[in-house]
């Protein structure tokens, strides 16, 4: 069983409703903004001068509803979807949604100081898009599963402390194009920092959990019968026991007639 089924068992068991409403909010404001000409992109972006402060938490939805870019985008979903789901099953719904808008706000202020210290008083806006957030919850799953394998574009398999350190460095070198200076690519991914700090339990007054997730051994994450196995001993325990507890139970019974 590969992780991606795990994580997708995850989610049919014990659902991830915030997630799915995001990537529903990121779906229709694309399919708004394309319909309608860009219409959701300038009022949803966070700008330097603070002239629309609720786009601290907005701009990730901001669309152009380029459909040049449909395929990327929807790439980008499924993996907000496969992290995001699985960061909601270790968080529970409420802790979830507290860092999702965690991270897209320290991203954001993080962006508008370095847009300050480059390019002072000039006025530009952070990326719109869910890309910094969803960076966020990557590298907490990397670190939460630092032995866990994936496979990117299905071939290559990486382990999760690769995958959270390549996600540190596309943000560097990412936003360090896009704004045109390299400096702004540190600026992009110290947000990155802090949620590493948060999911080592490393984050003074805050907690991920009680440490980092079992590491599957990769023969078990391959392999579907090591899980058919553990269901199999669990249900011949339960049955032992329950017959044991019959048998005690009918010893019993002869000994009080």
């Amino acid at each position: 069983m590969s992780v991606y089924q795990r994580v997708q068992q995850q989610a049919r068991r014990n659902g991830a409703p915030a997630t799915y409403a995001l990537i529903g909010l990121l779906l229709a404001t694309f399919v708004i903004s394309w319909a309608m000409k860009g219409v959701l992109f300038q009022p949803l972006q966070f700008f330097s001068d603070w002239s629309q402060p609720w786009g601290l938490f907005t701009y990730p939805f901001a669309s152009a509803g380029d459909g040049r870019g449909l395929f990327w985008f929807l790439v980008e979903l499924y993996w907000l979807f496969w992290v995001g789901t699985a960061a909601e099953n270790d968080l529970g719904t409420q802790r979830y949604v507290l860092f999702w808008l965690g991270s897209t706000v320290l991203a954001g202020l993080f962006i508008w100081l370095g847009l300050e210290v480059i390019y002072a008083h000039t006025l530009l806006p952070v990326r719109g898009g869910p890309g910094l957030p969803i960076a966020a919850l990557t590298v907490v799953w990397g670190l939460r599963n630092p032995s866990g394998l994936i496979k990117l574009f299905a071939i290559i398999p990486i382990s999760g402390m690769i995958l959270a350190w390549l996600t540190v460095a596309l943000t560097l070198f990412g936003y360090g194009s896009i704004y045109g200076a390299p400096l702004m690519g540190l600026f992009a991914v110290l947000h990155l920092g802090v949620a590493a700090l948060f999911a080592t339990n490393r984050l003074p007054g805050l907690t991920y959990g009680k440490g980092p997730q079992r590491a599957y051994k990769a023969t078990e994450l391959r392999d579907p019968k090591y899980f058919d196995d553990v269901k199999r001993r669990e249900k011949e325990r339960e049955e032992r026991e329950r017959l044991r507890k019959m048998f005690e139970d009918s010893v019993k019974d002869d000994t009080d007639k």
